[in-house]
């Protein structure tokens, strides 16, 4: 019940407030109006032109041209607003009409009012005399009532007597709540306590309770009563009786019922007891093949299947049991035409109702459901199988259903997708894609479309899916959604993302092999190889690391990301703990670092924490024994690197390690046909120059030869010689050819603590032999002749000491423009050339010693020479030593006499002195002539060397006494300083310029140093000292062949030919 309340000011002498609420002063009179009625309504009205004058729904219709509906909807509210009443005729059809009594359009019903007190009355009737309040308040069926705000009424019309039964002299003694039953009151309290207090207008329904104790349902529209000043004072409002509009609700919701049972699809049975038919719809027929008339009577569980039967009397036997409880249940139902037809029922026991009197039983046919159900189950324990996440989309594209699976995966609770759009979790890109694809299939509905695309979870992760979409379509075809089965596609992703990263591996590895073919210079090759590895594995840095074994280090040779100038300059230890270089030298196979910082095998080098390296893969460019080298890439993140991308890096230091092998070959088949070809022409040079140097008379002309001839091949720059001065340990130039100026500004020394006297040079003459320099610019010891060695042009130089027999005449120094230039076979034939140079020198020493007519006689004496060389026996006997023969390998044989009492001596010398191989006695006792083979006899080996000759020498009362003859060009004081260095306490006793005897005459001199060869000189020599040409001989040829270490044979030969030339030169002489 609506209506706006106004203060009847006429009547009451008040004014109405603002608000419309009741003002309190003195005497009051409310009305409630009914508010105007809508177009809509006034039309319909129109239709009834006479009062009790009944129309049907049809004829109203046909008079206001709309819809049966909305003039049923109509006709409804003009009811319930008092214009129109109705009533049900037939099964389902109404009438409508004006009833005798009807508000007017533009106001309402009233009533008097009285008063709680005599002058309240006295009011009211004063303001009866007004016509027009007193005509509402006649015809007025509502109860008007008004109370204060302690809840006593004050004002009422007669409305309320005649409803309740109560006089005016019991309802002014009551409170307003006393009218309502004790059940409703609290609820009545608090309506009345929220218009006091906050001024609300409210309609709230409860019951009225009469004087004989009846509830009547009642309708209060209730609204705040004020004072002039705006304060609440009390309550007024208007009660309507509400039955008659519930009769005619319930009354038209029990036809809509009844209307939804006739007409409804499903079968709605009453049974008894037992379970006999009673009553069924009409739909009977239609569900269940059987007439209506044809079941009644008949036993419904009869016709359930026999395995589904006991089941079902179980649950209906529990409903009639069990108070208030609704048996549902499922079984199948025999039809008419003899199948099965599943049925789901649900029984409600209405045997009270004396309108039903029976079990109401509403069933259904679910078959079809079922069977949909059983086939989804099917697809469902499929899915559940596979276990792949599936879900349902309506037509909107909103999620009506996901498995666990898809929760599980999309990392969403199932409450937070349905509902949902299927965008949750996917980029513009896949849903474009995925409405192009549903646009494509709504032209193909029995078809599927598969999409890629990437799915975005709740905690943020993306994931690669494969999603195959089908469209879902009701029974009359219409589209009602799409469902998907969706696919992690992840592991697919990374195998094709792998292959394809294989596949391009490859190809680059392919690619970089015939550049390692075409390219001819490794450091090209091995710069872009760095940059291809980088780009490939999306690493910031590579590098190239060439081992120095030598010198522990690894060079960073070629590189990518680096910082500017550290490719070709920086180094790292490859021996170090805390490289991982070092480390992958000295372990097998390649080394993968994920995280450096959590790394326990090494921690570093500086070149990669300086860079902010985390990862990386290291590998050994060659073999594991033969290591040329490290290829190392590096990122300054986290990661983890495949075995294809381990194996990838493997084989691109693979193709290095080839095209290194490759270049080392050719470089060393290049360098081996020069080093050939320079051999070749060192041997022809070399034989050139031991022709020449026999050749020359003087020592002057044989280093000067030498030095031309070498300096004039293609292979050498220039030569020289020079020896070295022990006074001022300066070595000093002989001779010297294409050195320029270089010499003037190269100071060499002899001194191994001086720089200057590190040099290849000043180690030859301290160590006799060859040294050699194999890279000036690299070569430390090189250093204070390096800028030389730049400005002339030289890469490498070889120092040959010029050495015969123990005596170093000086140092070869030879230079080229090569590096390594001197190095095994060149070396060995170079070297040569100190032999040939020392042994021509010797000779040509020896010859003008010989051809000289004077030389330097020298007298050597050591007092006490037993205890000197440490012999422990008692000297006794003369021993004298008269002749000495020089043999091949540093060997002389020495030629004396030893008195009987010396023999002994002579044997303990022998057996003291490691340089005396075998002494043997020509007789067996007494006296007897000796030969004592003396290998390297420091004394013997210095005057040799010297070109000097042993004199004689001999041991008397334990004194050593030796005398010898040099040549006066000799340099007798280094001699004199060399012997004293192999027995300090030996010392000069003479000295002294003697001329040559005549027993030694020039003819017989120049055929010894001419005519005969070293060999047939020794065999002539040995054999004389021997005493084979004595009679009878104290030595056997054999003898002397053993004591030359020859064959006898050889022996013979070499003496025939010298008896031949020495008796040819005596006879020519003669003649």
């Amino acid at each position: 019940m609506k209506g706006t309340y106004h203060l009847l000011s006429r009547f009451m002498g008040l004014t109405a407030s603002a608000g419309g609420g009741l003002m309190y002063c003195g005497h009051i009179l409310v009305v409630m109006t009914t508010p105007a009625l809508t177009e809509p309504l006034r039309e319909t009205l129109d239709a009834f032109e006479r009062e009790g004058e009944p129309l049907t729904t049809s004829e109203v219709t046909a008079q206001v041209d709309v819809s049966r509906r909305s003039t049923y909807e109509r006709l409804e509210r003009l009811v319930e607003r008092g214009y129109l009443e109705t009533k049900k005729v037939g099964a389902s059809a109404r009438v409508w009409w004006l009833p005798t009594s009807t508000p007017d359009q533009a106001g309402g019903t009233a009533a008097t009012v009285r008063s709680g007190d005599p002058a309240r009355r006295q009011g009211a009737a004063q303001s009866s005399a007004d016509p027009f309040v007193r005509g509402l308040l006649e015809t007025q069926r509502d109860i008007v009532y008004a109370f204060d705000a302690d809840g006593q009424l004050c004002r009422w019309n007669d409305r309320l007597e005649e409803v309740t039964g109560y006089t005016a002299a019991e309802i002014r003694s009551m409170e307003a709540l006393a009218f309502v039953p004790d059940s409703a009151t609290e609820e009545a309290a608090a309506v009345v306590e929220r218009v006091l207090e906050n001024g609300e207008r409210l309609t709230v329904e409860l019951p009225l309770e009469t004087a004989d104790g009846e509830r009547l349902p009642y309708e209060y529209s209730i609204a705040p009563m004020t004072d002039p000043d705006g304060t609440i004072t009390g309550v007024t409002g208007i009660a309507r009786g509400v039955s008659d509009r519930n009769a005619r609700e319930h009354e038209r919701e029990l036809e809509r019922y009844e209307t939804l049972f006739e007409e409804s699809k499903d079968v709605n049975v009453v049974v008894d007891e037992t379970g006999e038919f009673s009553y069924l719809t009409p739909s009977v027929a239609t569900v269940f093949g059987y007439d209506q008339e044809e079941l009644v009577g008949e036993v419904g569980f009869e016709y359930v299947h026999p395995d589904d039967r006991e089941e079902a009397m179980a649950e209906f036997t529990k409903m009639l049991e069990t108070p208030g409880y609704e048996a549902e249940t499922e079984f199948r139902f025999r039809h008419g035409d003899g199948s099965w037809i599943v049925v789901e029922a649900l029984a409600r026991d209405l045997r009270d109702d004396p309108t039903i009197n029976g079990i109401v039983v509403y069933t259904r046919d679910v078959t079809e459901r079922r069977q949909r159900e059983q086939t989804l189950e099917r697809y469902a324990g499929l899915i559940d199988a596979i276990g792949d996440p599936v879900y349902e989309l309506d037509a909107q594209g909103r999620f009506t259903f996901v498995n666990e699976a898809f929760v599980e995966y999309t990392g969403y609770d199932e409450a937070e997708l349905l509902g949902e759009h299927v965008s949750t979790g996917l980029n513009e890109d896949a849903i474009a894609r995925s409405e192009a694809e549903i646009g494509q299939l709504l032209h193909d509905p029995e078809g599927t479309a598969t999409l890629e695309y990437e799915v975005t979870t709740k905690d943020g992760e993306r994931i690669p899916v494969e999603n195959r979409i089908t469209l879902l379509t009701d029974d009359d075809g219409r589209i009602r959604g799409s469902a998907g089965v969706v696919r992690d596609i992840s592991d697919r992703k990374r195998r094709e993302r792998e292959l394809q990263s294989r596949v391009r591996q490859q190809e680059l590895i392919t690619e970089l092999g015939r550049q390692a073919l075409d390219e001819h210079e490794p450091d090209a090759l091995m710069a872009n190889a760095a940059e291809l590895v980088a780009e490939t594995l999306d690493n910031e840095y590579c590098g190239v690391l060439d081992l120095d074994a030598s010198a522990g280090r690894l060079l960073l040779r070629q590189g990518v990301g680096w910082d500017e100038g550290i490719v070709g300059e920086a180094a790292i230890s490859s021996v170090a703990d805390n490289s991982q270089a070092a480390y992958t030298l000295a372990h097998e196979g390649p080394v993968v670092v994920e995280d450096l910082t959590s790394e326990s095998r090494f921690s570093g080098p500086g070149l990669l924490t300086s860079h902010g390296v985390k990862s990386g893969i290291s590998v050994v460019i060659g073999s594991e024994g033969e290591p040329w080298g490290i290829l190392g890439t590096h990122d300054t993140t986290a990661k983890t690197f495949s075995e294809h991308d381990v194996n990838f890096v493997q084989s691109v230091a693979n193709v290095l390690a080839t095209a290194i092998n490759r270049h080392h070959n050719e470089q060393a088949i290049r360098e081996q046909r020069e080093a050939l070809a320079t051999l070749n022409n060192l041997n022809r040079i070399v034989s050139d120059i031991t022709e020449t140097v026999i050749a020359k008379s003087t020592r002057e002309e044989i280093e000067q030869s030498v030095c031309e001839a070498l300096a004039a091949t293609g292979s050498y720059e220039f030569a020289w010689i020079g020896e070295g001065d022990l006074t001022s340990e300066v070595v000093e130039p002989r001779v010297t050819v294409g050195t320029a100026g270089y010499l003037d500004d190269a100071e060499i020394l002899l001194d191994p603590g001086d720089d200057r006297g590190e040099g290849p040079t000043g180690r030859a003459l301290r160590t006799g032999e060859v040294q050699t320099t194999n890279d000036s610019r690299e070569d430390a010891r090189y250093g204070p002749w390096q800028e030389l060695a730049a400005e002339y042009g030289f890469r490498s130089s070889a120092a040959i000491p010029i050495v015969h027999e123990e005596t170093t005449y000086g140092v070869l120094n030879v230079y080229a423009d090569r590096p390594n230039a001197f190095e095994s076979a060149e070396r060995r034939v170079i070297s040569r050339l100190g032999e040939v140079v020392g042994h021509a020198i010797a000779s040509v020493e020896r010859k003008r010693a010989l051809m000289s007519e004077e030389a330097v006689e020298l007298t050597f004496q050591i007092r006490d020479a037993f205890t000197e060389l440490d012999v422990a026996v008692d000297p006794a006997g003369t021993i004298s030593f008269d002749a000495v023969v020089p043999v091949k390998d540093d060997a002389f044989l020495v030629y004396g006499t030893a008195t009987a009492g010396a023999r002994e001596t002579l044997t303990a010398l022998y057996d003291r002195l490691p340089s005396w191989e075998r002494v043997t006695f020509h007789a067996e006792e007494g006296a007897s002539t000796f030969e004592l083979r003396a290998v390297d006899p420091p004394v013997l080996s210095v005057l040799t060397s010297f070109g000097g000759s042993f004199e004689k020498g001999a041991i008397e009362d334990g004194d050593l006494r030796m005398q010898v003859h040099l040549s006066p060009s000799a340099d007798v004081r280094r001699f004199i300083e060399t012997v004293q260095e192999s027995y300090p306490g030996m010392e000069m006793v003479t000295r002294q310029q003697v001329a040559r005897t005549a027993d030694r005459g020039r003819s017989a001199a120049n055929v010894l140093d001419e005519s005969l060869t070293d060999s047939q000189r020794t065999a002539l020599e040995a054999a004389f000292h021997a005493g084979f040409f004595e009679w009878p001989r104290d030595s056997s040829g054999e003898e002397v062949a053993d004591s030359l270490d020859i064959a006898a044979p050889t022996f013979h030969n070499h003496l025939r030919k010298a008896e031949r030339k020495l008796v040819a030169s005596v006879l020519g002489a003669e003649r």
